[in-house]
């Protein structure tokens, strides 16, 4: 039985952690990609980052939660990690 939660308990935790992994990549994208603003202005990444943000703005609380996510995964990541370790086998 312990087996069982373990591997749900990882399961969980991996799919957490795959997503602050894909979301952390994607803003040191938008990072880079404003920095690359700078030599080539025709790239229009700070605008196109500065409207999601406005659209984000303007839906609210799922805005929010959206704009939060990378925060929520990272920390039920950390969670879940705790429950993992505690889990005799």
């Amino acid at each position: 039985m312990q087996l069982v939660k373990k591997s749900a308990v990882f399961c969980l935790m991996a799919f957490f952690f795959i997503n602050f992994a894909v979301m952390l990549a994607a803003i040191i994208i938008i990072y880079f990609g404003i920095l690359a603003q700078l030599f080539f202005p025709q790239l229009p990444v700070l605008e196109n980052f500065l409207a999601l943000l406005n659209v984000l703005g303007e839906n609210g609380i799922v805005g929010l939660l959206v704009a939060v996510d990378i925060f929520i995964n990272y920390y039920l990541y950390i969670y879940l990690r705790g429950v993992y370790r505690n889990i005799k086998t």
